[in-house]
C-alpha cells in the first residue's frame, strides 16, 4: 500500500506559504570549517591577556581613578570626566575580554558571542554598585551585534601585532601639539 505524502502535503501547504517560499531552505553543514585565522598562544595566558587589555586601555585600571575624590557629595568636572572615562574603557575591555575569551578561545560565532554580551550587558546595566557618571550616556547605543563583535575581533588581530585598530597607518610622528622653532635656534646646515 503506497501513500501519496506528497498529495497529502499539498493539501495542508500551498506554493504561496512562507514555509514553501522562504522559510524552507536546505543549508550547506558548517562543522568542517575551520577558522583561518590561528589563536595566538598568548591569548590563552590569562597574565598575558590582561597585559594586553591595560596596554589598550589605561584608563580601566582602578589605580587611575585613585585621584578622584568621591567623598566629597559634587564631584568636579574634570573628575567626571576620568569617571566616565574610566567606565567607558572598563566597559570597552570587558567586551574584548569576552571576545578574546568566547571567540579566540572557546571558538564561539559572532552571533553567539554577540548575544552573550548582550546578556551581560542587561545584568551589568542593573547591577552596579560604583556611582555611575552620566549612566544613560554610559550605556547607550549598546546594542551588541554580530558586525560589532567582528569589528572588535578585527581591532584585537590589529593590536595584537602592533597595528593601530582603525585602520589607519602608523605615520611615526609624535603625538601631541608640535613644539614651536624659534628661528635662531634652527641649526644651519
Amino acid at each position: 500500500m503506497a501513500y501519496d505524502t506528497f498529495g497529502e502535503l499539498r493539501q495542508i501547504i500551498d506554493g504561496s506559504d512562507p514555509f514553501m517560499t522562504t522559510g524552507h531552505q536546505i543549508l550547506k553543514d558548517r562543522a568542517h570549517v575551520q577558522r583561518q585565522w590561528k589563536t595566538p598562544k598568548w591569548m590563552f595566558d590569562d597574565a598575558a591577556v590582561k597585559k594586553f587589555l591595560l596596554k589598550m586601555f589605561p584608563h580601566a585600571d582602578f589605580k587611575s581613578l585613585e585621584s578622584i575624590n568621591r567623598k566629597s557629595g559634587k564631584l568636579s568636572k574634570r573628575d567626571r570626566y576620568k569617571l566616565r572615562r574610566a567606565q567607558r574603557d572598563r566597559r570597552r575591555a570587558g567586551h574584548w575580554l569576552y571576545v578574546i575569551h568566547l571567540y579566540f578561545r572557546a571558538k564561539l560565532s559572532a552571533g553567539v558571542v554577540a548575544s552573550e554580551i548582550r546578556k551581560r550587558d542587561d545584568e551589568a546595566r542593573w547591577d552596579t554598585d560604583e556611582p555611575v557618571a552620566d549612566s544613560d550616556e554610559l550605556f547607550s547605543n549598546t546594542e551588541m551585534t554580530r558586525n560589532r563583535v567582528d569589528r572588535i575581533v578585527h581591532s584585537i588581530r590589529k593590536a595584537s601585532v602592533g597595528e593601530r585598530t582603525d585602520g589607519k597607518p602608523r605615520t611615526g610622528r609624535r603625538v601631541g601639539r608640535p613644539k614651536k622653532i624659534i628661528a635662531g635656534s634652527i641649526p644651519q646646515s
